[in-house]
């Protein structure tokens, strides 16, 4: 069998391309990423750490995986696997042991040469010996990676004006830092188990000091992570994200809402990693540690922090209290006074048992803060607003049969709280996916750090059925249809009464050269909401509301120094009889030249409105994603230049844009008095080391990769 396995191998080595130099997420997994993104910042929802899922797919191109040696039930988790590769990945290693190289891959059903070398440039062959001793294995190998990062506002708004202008402008001198965003990051790794961080971050405004409780940078944040061979999985101190079940009782790791579902929508990811993202606010910090032992797997964690409140003021006190939605920032004097006012304390276990790919666990979770919630007189809130002390417990399972996915989470609160999603998975003609998905979340259910599939922000007062049927009628051809009904039983944001809603998407991506990738999609959403006019009864009166989005991207490929993409977006709100539309156009050109890349790019908007902004987002620098979201009729222009030299990558971006008929005003600082907007960022990354021997393969795929499934979390 060996010598039969290593005769196929030689005749397959020349179809997978070698390349040792993947360092960083390749452009055509990014350009996935990014759709994915775009469609969710449609939905304009809370809690959206865009830059996350960047960071997270960064830590998987810079931290290869041993694929010889991660657990069955991990193999699910790999990226760019859809269900049916990631069983037959997990059959083929149980039947054969160990895979002896990557082009070995090909042989496995359902894995094409498109496959192999997206999941090359996450993985490595090598294995670390059992009988290693343990300093050796963690320090062997060692590579080291920081980030400078500078972004520069150099046509701020009103507030970072100098005090002296505010004769002029009320608001002059109101941030007391500069308009300059900074980031240092510095990361150690080796294969053997081994991982350090430590970020730290000002955002635009942000005063850069050392005074008490803030040592110069406003933000800071770090881990140190060890992975074992045996009993002990993973040992983890410092920041980290907490991903259990499918999220009804905690999901601090970026997760898609509903977008980016066209293949499967179950959760599944690490139940503890190292938060590596610049948001102050989507992590845990503290402890936690992954055991297991045969099929039981156990995490423990806890979690000790302050975060930002706010002082509420009644007639005779002032008290700290819960702060709903934070952002995160500390620019103003009232901003750095709410900061770290209220402790939060976490703490909980997760015990599952495993089957193969199959899993069945419980939850326990408690999370307690210092202070109370904000009293309010908003009924919307009375009840998802958060509690001071709340203990959550969950039931979840995911079952993966040959052809069927069974999963769900049933999870309880106190006192009344329950909230409950199942759903399946079914193979179809056509190399399909079918998902069906219901949820129902009650009004009692409160969980801080839940973050389910669903419409609403809070996963409670709401229940709904989502549908999606993913499938390739040829090979170059991928459809994807989905729809989602829901309802809520209480009043809502900006919804004074129970509503319903629907939304619906259908996506098409074609490859009719090797060339040339062509992606189109149709959303629409019709709701409920409250009417726009003017009244004076308490409850406002109901009215629909209607929005649509058409979007298009085509990529050509002119050949191996020459890329050109061109995106076309319209959009349309109605509410109340009221329409209103926009419409954007955007064009890139991106030139390469040995180590040196050049990305011009231009997007012509006319967005009257916040409803209708466009979502296309722009290249950008290296871990970072961005959509302008400029309101008004204009144009936005940019230039990105990276630069690789030896050790050390340069990435250098300036952007100008101009709107027309700009009406300027002074009514906030964060108002602007010129029509112009230019900004200026510049980053450098140095990285040092011994270069782990990846499974490898091209860094930048064909067009047609961009529209491979793949499930990015």
């Amino acid at each position: 069998m060996f010598k039969l396995r290593s005769t196929i191998l030689g005749l397959l080595l020349p179809i997978v391309t070698i390349n040792c130099l993947c360092q960083e997420i390749p452009s055509s997994i990014r350009n996935k990423a990014e759709l994915l993104l775009e469609e969710e910042n449609e939905r304009d929802l809370e809690a959206a750490n865009t830059n996350q899922l960047l960071d997270e797919l960064a830590v998987q191109f810079s931290h290869p995986i041993a694929l010889n040696q991660i657990r069955a039930n991990e193999i699910l988790s790999l990226p760019f696997l859809n269900r049916n590769q990631a069983i037959e990945l997990m059959k083929y290693r149980e039947t054969y042991g160990r895979i002896l190289s990557v082009n070995e891959l090909l042989l496995i059903p359902g894995f094409d040469s498109t496959t192999v070398n997206q999941i090359a440039q996450i993985i490595t062959l090598d294995e670390i010996e059992q009988s290693t001793p343990l300093m050796k294995r963690l320090f062997s190998n060692i590579k080291n990676q920081v980030e400078l990062r500078w972004s520069q506002n150099l046509s701020p708004p009103i507030g970072y004006h100098p005090a002296s202008d505010s004769i002029n402008y009320r608001y002059a001198g109101y941030y007391p830092g500069i308009a300059a965003g900074r980031r240092f990051k510095y990361t150690l790794s080796s294969p053997g188990g081994l991982a350090i961080g430590l970020t730290a971050e000002n955002d635009a405004g942000e005063p850069f000091r050392f005074e008490k409780g803030q040592p110069g940078f406003d933000f800071i944040s770090g881990y140190i992570q060890v992975t074992g061979r045996k009993v002990i999985k993973r040992i983890l101190l410092g920041d980290y994200s907490l991903s259990l079940g499918q999220g009804l009782a905690a999901w601090t790791g970026f997760s898609f809402r509903k977008g980016g579902y066209d293949e499967r929508v179950w959760k599944r990811g690490k139940a503890i990693k190292p938060y590596t993202s610049g948001d102050g606010n989507l992590f845990l910090r503290g402890g936690a540690i992954e055991l297991n032992h045969k099929r039981v797997n156990l995490t423990l964690y806890s979690s000790i922090r302050a975060i930002d409140g706010r002082i509420y003021t009644d007639d005779t006190l002032n008290y700290p209290v819960i702060s709903e939605g934070t952002t995160g920032l500390h620019r103003t004097k009232s901003e750095r006074e709410r900061r770290g006012i209220v402790n939060q304390f976490i703490y909980g276990a997760d015990l599952s048992y495993l089957v193969n790919s199959s899993a069945i666990g419980i939850t326990f979770i408690t999370t307690e803060f210092s202070a109370p919630p904000a009293p309010t007189i908003e009924l919307y809130r009375i009840y998802s607003k958060t509690k001071q002390f709340n203990k959550n417990y969950s039931l979840h399972y995911l079952f993966i049969g040959k052809r069927i996915t069974l999963f769900g989470e049933v999870a309880l609160s106190e006192p009344n709280g329950l909230a409950f999603i199942i759903g399946n998975t079914t193979e179809t003609p056509f190399n399909g996916i079918l998902n069906m998905v219901y949820r129902n979340y009650n009004l009692h259910y409160s969980a801080p750090l839940s973050n389910g599939f669903g419409e609403n922000s809070h996963n409670n007062n709401e229940r709904g059925f989502f549908l999606s049927w993913g499938f390739k009628p040829s090979p170059s051809l991928n459809l994807s249809l989905s729809s989602d009904v829901y309802k809520t039983s209480w009043i809502a944001y900006r919804t004074d009464f129970p509503s319903n809603g629907k939304e619906y998407t259908i996506k098409a991506t074609w490859q009719p050269l090797k060339e040339i990738g062509i992606s189109l999609r149709f959303r629409g959403e019709d709701k409920t909401m409250n009417s726009s006019s003017s009244s004076t009864e308490i409850l406002a009166e109901p009215t629909s509301s209607r929005r649509t989005t058409i979007s298009s991207r085509i990529d050509f490929k002119h050949s191996e120094n020459l890329k050109f993409c061109t995106r076309l977006e319209w959009k349309e709100s109605e509410t109340g009889g009221k329409s209103k539309e926009g419409t954007a156009l955007g064009q890139s050109i991106t030139y390469t030249y040995n180590k040196l890349s050049i990305t011009l790019s231009t997007l012509l908007f006319t967005s009257l409105s916040y409803e209708v902004r466009s979502s296309l987002s722009e290249p950008e620098i290296q871990g970072n994603f961005t959509i302008p979201g400029l309101i008004g009729e204009g144009y936005r222009n940019s230039i990105l230049i990276k630069w690789k030299y030896h050790s050390i990558n340069l990435n250098l971006k300036y952007s100008h844009a101009q709107l027309h008929h700009s009406q300027c005003n002074t009514d906030s600082p964060d108002s602007y008095i010129t029509p112009t907007r230019d900004s200026f960022t510049l980053q450098i990354i140095y990285k040092s080391g011994r270069k782990t021997r990846k499974a490898n393969a091209q860094t930048d795929a064909p067009a047609r990769y961009l529209f491979e499934p793949s499930d990015p979390q």
